[in-house]
């Protein structure tokens, strides 16, 4: 039954009821309320709640909040479990009014944690609804409630809205339950409340930096511009200068457009770069990306000159005046969207017509307009060094790294450098680091390659050598770090026969294969011996069948294998460093909470291992103890299985800065 709570004179076609009314039917039996609002737009501080509806799947009341208080319903809603569809967008609007929730059930999210890691499943609110209880949604009249205000078929559109929510969470529950993935989703019910607040506190940007800093960088962008064109001029390439001139010129000028890539790559091939790389399909194809230059600068002047031409590029047309107008006019300060559950556990921020407020470059300069929004207050800033190498070690158990850390031998990419060149195996670190800093940069290109699923050929495109010694440098790594390897087979092992990838124990958060099934279909077909016997036959004929179909099947075949097994190799160090972020970010939300704090000090952002906020300086020393301590004792939950320090593990340290680090 459809009820109506206003003050409004008027007819609306459902039966009314009080706001006392309403209290005394939850205040009882009800341990649970589905939840959700209609607002006037999409983000708080300038848009206002037009309705909130509570209800079950018996009775549903539609609250009309241009008449109604909603700080009437603060005990309520405070002290219920609420089941909600995209938490993160009503409890920003709850915060606007000084209500915070205490237990949170979002069914978006509970489909997300089911289906981490399979883009092709859609979470709206009208596929959940079809999927486990076959109700079609109506969703077509959302875009018109603004203009139409409340009529009877905006109130029967809200309504509905939570009338299926409690029986879609019995049966997502369910299915939580038989994936044992009832700690990942317990995490992010937790975690959802913070990323509202993150994102309703906001960052604070210095209009006036921010625009110096715009003027400065566009200034530099178009001088490297000009270096380059000069470059071409001055060394007479007559085939990249455009022979014409207009009215208006008295010389010519270069002909390439510096944007293009596709305009500068046949000048690079002219000087000698192998602009070739591997897409995503294991073709060759030309490129001028960056990294691949910056291992062949030596070929030619030209390629520093690009290279800088391209960081000036980016900064200017990335971080410009798209960034002013991010600023909220009422807070003046930006909120940045976030996604909670990435495929990998990483939290995402940015999208259509918003920043990527995790993206920051963080030189002085631009770190710097990020400040404080009143001199009496200060930015805490606090991060895990080396959070994912920790986690590698704890995870793999090898030997030699955690011998490494034990000992606090310092540099890691000089280590890694002594064990895989043979020559430096007695060297002290630091004379590798300061004489031998190329087979240092090898080193330490290869290990972030190889920690992340590469083989010898990544390693040797990477850093720009030879496959053969691509493979030497990767067989000479997992020669020396044994438990690495050990590590690396079984996950991917474990991965290829379960169709998920368990990021850890702790959580038993699960990403899932996408069309596993697919994938164990070409699995049946390609592993047996009958099929090898034909396929080699056809291809010593070459074949039309052994062309058109073994071939392209064995591709497919070892391409989606080598996929998952990067997953494998990748999901379970970055999802655990993401819940580990998770983790303290939710015990700092609920210590704010606790201590009466929350809209005094602001969680200004979440940056994979850092955590930002911005807090009176009459707080500060305590929000950083807070802060640090918060994290610590996250890292310390994670990473338990190597034990040698005073407390018995291989810990992760929590660095703490008044201030935005530079």
């Amino acid at each position: 039954m459809i009820y109506i709570v206003s003050k409004q004179n008027k007819d609306f076609g459902f039966p009314r009821r009080t706001l006392k009314e309403v209290l005394n039917y939850f205040i009882d039996v009800h341990k649970e309320i589905a939840v959700d609002t209609e607002t006037t737009g999409l983000e708080p501080h300038t848009c206002k709640l037009l309705t909130i509806q509570l209800g079950d799947k018996i009775n549903q009341f539609v609250i009309d909040c241009s008449t109604i208080e909603i700080t009437l319903l603060k005990n309520l809603l405070e002290n219920r479990l609420l089941v909600i569809h995209n938490a993160k967008f009503d409890l920003k609007f709850l915060y606007k009014h000084g209500i915070v929730p205490n237990k949170v059930f979002c069914t978006y999210l509970a489909e997300a944690v089911l289906n981490k890691g399979d883009k092709t499943v859609k979470k709206s609110l009208q596929a959940v609804a079809k999927r486990y209880l076959n109700k079609e949604l109506d969703k077509s009249i959302r875009g018109q409630i603004i203009w139409r205000g409340l009529t009877p078929d905006v109130i029967k559109y809200a309504a509905r809205d939570v009338e299926h929510l409690s029986s879609i969470k019995v049966s997502q529950t369910i299915k939580i339950f038989n994936h044992d993935l009832s700690n990942s989703m317990r995490l992010e019910n937790e975690f959802v409340k913070v990323l509202a607040y993150i994102e309703y506190c906001g960052i604070f940007l210095n209009k006036e930096l921010w625009e110096t800093k715009v003027e400065k960088d566009l200034k530099e962008y178009k001088a490297a511009e000009a270096v380059l064109d000069k470059w071409i001029m001055d060394n007479k390439l007559e085939k990249y200068i455009d022979p014409q001139l207009d009215l208006f010129q008295s010389d010519r000028k270069c002909a390439i457009n510096w944007q293009s890539s596709h305009q500068v790559i046949p000048l690079l091939k002219e000087l000698g770069v192998n602009t070739a790389i591997l897409n995503d399909k294991g073709f060759e194809k030309d490129s001028a990306n960056s990294k691949r230059l910056q291992l062949q600068a030596n070929k030619s002047p030209f390629i520093p000159l690009y290279l800088h031409f391209k960081r000036c590029e980016k900064v200017s047309t990335t971080y410009n005046e798209s960034f002013i107008k991010q600023i909220n006019p009422v807070t003046g300060r930006i909120h940045a969207n976030f996604t909670q559950v990435m495929d990998t556990g990483r939290l995402s921020s940015g999208g259509e017509k918003t920043i990527n407020l995790q993206n920051i470059p963080a030189d002085e300069i631009t770190r710097g307009c990020f400040t404080r929004s009143k001199p009496t207050n200060m930015l805490i800033n606090c991060d895990y060094p080396g959070q994912e190498q920790i986690i590698f070690a704890n995870w793999t158990k090898d030997s030699a790294l955690i011998d490494f850390y034990r000992e606090n031998r310092g540099d890691m990419h000089s280590f890694i450098a002594s064990k895989v060149f043979p020559e430096l195996k007695n060297i002290p670190l630091g004379v590798i680091k300061t004489v031998y800093p190329k087979k240092r940069s090898i080193a330490k290109t290869a290990g972030f390659a190889l920690n992340y699923g590469g083989n010898g050929n990544t390693v040797a495109q990477n850093v720009g050598i030879s496959e053969e010694e691509g493979n030497k440098v990767y067989e000479s790594y997992f020669k020396e770090f044994v438990g690495v390897k050990t590590y690396f087979d079984r996950v991917k092992k474990d991965a290829l026969d379960s169709g998920y990838i368990l990021f850890n124990d702790k959580i038993n958060s699960k990403s899932f294969i996408p069309k596993y099934k697919e994938f164990l279909d070409l699995k049946r077909r390609v592993n047996n011996s009958a099929f090898w016997a034909v396929y080699r036959e056809e291809k010593n004929k070459n074949s039309e069948l052994f062309n058109k179909t073994l071939k392209p099947l064995v591709r497919t075949y070892f391409k989606r294998k080598g996929e998952i097994e990067r997953r494998a190799i990748n999901y379970p160090i970055q999802g655990s460093g993401a819940e580990m972020t998770k983790f303290a970010c939710i015990d700092i939300f609920n210590q704010l909470k606790n201590q009466n704090l929350l809209f005094k000090v602001l969680f200004s952002n979440v940056i994979h291992d850092e955590v930002l906020l911005e807090s009176p300086t009459y707080y500060s020393s305590i929000i950083a103890g807070m802060v640090s301590n918060a994290m610590s004792k996250a890292g310390n939950y994670f990473c338990d299985t190597i034990k040698f320090d005073d407390n018995g593990k291989l810990p992760i340290k929590a660095e703490v800065c008044t201030w935005w680090k530079h």
